[in-house]
C-alpha cells in the first residue's frame, strides 16, 4: 500500500487530550474523530444520536426514528389513538425534534427575524433556543389537550430514555 494512503487512513493523533494544547492549533480531522468513536465501545444508538445531534446526520436520525419506534409501541400498548400508527410516529419525531434541536427552527437560532427595514424578537425562542413546552408540543404532534394528556407519561418516558442515551454515549466519550 502507497503512504500517501496510509497517512489518509490513520489519525493523526490518538490521545484526543492533546487537541487544543500546543503543536496540534486546536486541528481535529475526520481520522481523530473516527479514533474516538471506535475507542470508545459506543452502542449503535449511541453513535445515531451523537452524528445525529452533532453533525445533523439524517441517516442517524432516522436509524433513531426506527429504534425508539419499537420501544415507544411498548410504551403506548393500551393507549388507542386516532390515527392509529401514525400517531405514534408523530410523537416519536416531536421527541427527536426536542432532543436533537440545538437552535430555533424559525429563526435559526439568532432570536430575531429581519423584516425589509425591521427587526422584530423571535415569538417561538428565547435567545434563539426554542422553548419546548406542553403547548408547543401539542402543536408539533397535532394533538388535542385531552389526547396529549393521555400521552404525556409515556413521551416523557422516552425523552428521557433519549437523554439518557446521550449522556451515556458523551461519558464514554469523555466529553
Amino acid at each position: 500500500m502507497k503512504l500517501e494512503m496510509l497517512t489518509l487512513l490513520l489519525p493523526k493523533t490518538v490521545d484526543m487530550t492533546a487537541i487544543g494544547m500546543g503543536k496540534s492549533h486546536d486541528s481535529v480531522t475526520a481520522e481523530d474523530i473516527n479514533t474516538a468513536l471506535s475507542y470508545s465501545n459506543l452502542s449503535k444508538d449511541e453513535v445515531a444520536i451523537i452524528m445525529a445531534k452533532f453533525l445533523n446526520d439524517n441517516q442517524s436520525r432516522s436509524d433513531l426514528f426506527y429504534s425508539f419506534y419499537m420501544d415507544a409501541l411498548d410504551v403506548f400498548k393500551g393507549v388507542k389513538f386516532p390515527k392509529g400508527e401514525n400517531t405514534i410516529k408523530t410523537i416519536i419525531d416531536c421527541c427527536l425534534v426536542e432532543s436533537l434541536l440545538q437552535a430555533c427552527p424559525f429563526c435559526n437560532g439568532v432570536g430575531h427575524h429581519v423584516f425589509n427595514n425591521t427587526i422584530q424578537k423571535c415569538n417561538h425562542c428565547q435567545d434563539g433556543l426554542f422553548e419546548f413546552n406542553d403547548n408547543s408540543r401539542m402543536m408539533i404532534m397535532g394533538l388535542d389537550k385531552p389526547m396529549f394528556d393521555l400521552i404525556k407519561k409515556g413521551y416523557n418516558e422516552i425523552i428521557q430514555r433519549l437523554k439518557d442515551l446521550e449522556d451515556s454515549a458523551l461519558e464514554k466519550l469523555n466529553v
